[in-house]
């Protein structure tokens, strides 16, 4: 059974949020823990119109497209942990030139 932490449990939200040290635009955005499989799965995200850097030469380019990705992190307390994020596609409008 999936349940989703509750808004109200701030404590837990707050205390990932402090062992990944995500740095913006990267943010946290909710939390699920999957009773039957005892995984925490935490979903991250970045605000639309974000710029990144491009990977080939720095500059800051708007994403135009995200893929959704998974991956197992490091476990929390003997839980499974998985993060779940859209990563950005970057157009560089100097290397493109």
């Amino acid at each position: 059974m999936w349940s989703s932490i509750s808004s109200n449990d701030q404590l837990i939200m707050n205390m990932f949020n402090i062992a990944l040290q995500l740095e913006d635009p990267w943010k946290l955005t909710h939390i699920e823990f999957d009773d039957y499989a005892q995984a925490w799965h935490l979903h991250i995200d970045f605000e639309r119109g974000t710029t990144f850097a491009c990977p080939l030469c720095g500059n800051a380019s708007k994403a135009y497209d995200t893929e959704k990705k998974q991956w197992r992190h490091l476990d929390f307390w003997n839980w499974k942990t998985y993060m779940h994020a859209r990563l950005p596609r970057v157009k560089c409008q100097s290397c493109t030139k």
